[in-house]
């Protein structure tokens, strides 16, 4: 799912498919608004998309199912943390059994707050005993983080329009520089900070 659209950031930059030509005839970079629309939806909004999910530390804002982890059980503890989240469902809690099958426990059997599945007792002593198959991420992308990813384009395309008269000048030489100060600003982080993991990982 994408985080933005060429639409939206046309919209909140306020700006014109030509706006960051510098020839009109024949008209360059940009031949129409689909060519310029392009641009944005295959190379702009990527990198928006990179920027955030890096300072967020999160692959992406998707929705993963059929997420399968394994733990180990020690006879003392009655909950297993899951580590890619936001967890959505879980839809099996297993344990395996001493012929290598897997039992499937009742829903009624456990809970989930938050990331921890909670088993009513404690969970059977063993290694890569516990199979639990999970949903997590985001089953459409945040408001939050649609809005930065706009901002941040559409801020990153009115600063090329104010450069367009200095040395760059062509297509290529655009750096997606997105992350500067003056585009991904102190703002934008604050509104992205509560989906920011602790640590860095694959969740």
């Amino acid at each position: 799912m994408p985080y933005t659209t060429a639409a939206e950031v046309r919209k909140r930059a306020l700006l014109k498919w030509d706006s960051l030509n510098y020839s009109t005839s024949p008209p360059a970079p940009f031949a129409d608004e689909t060519a310029f629309d392009n641009w944005l939806t295959n190379t702009v909004i990527p990198e928006a998309e990179k920027l955030i999910n890096d300072f967020c530390r999160r692959p992406d804002f998707s929705e993963h199912a059929d997420e399968v982890e394994y733990f180990d059980g020690d006879a003392f503890r009655n909950f297993v943390v899951l580590s890619k989240k936001p967890v959505i469902t879980v839809g099996k809690l297993e344990f395996k059994k001493d012929d290598a099958t897997w039992d499937q426990k009742s829903s009624s059997y456990y809970r989930v707050h938050g990331d921890r599945v909670v088993y009513r007792t404690v969970l059977p002593k063993g290694f890569q005993n516990i199979r639990v198959t999970y949903s997590w991420g985001f089953p459409e992308v945040p408001l939050d983080v649609s809005y930065a990813a706009g901002e941040i384009v559409a801020r990153f395309v009115q600063k090329r329009v104010v450069y367009k008269m200095g040395p760059l000048v062509r297509v290529e030489d655009f750096r997606v520089q997105l992350a500067n100060p003056d585009v991904f600003t102190d703002d934008l982080r604050s509104t992205l900070d509560h989906y920011r993991r602790d640590m860095a990982s694959m969740a």
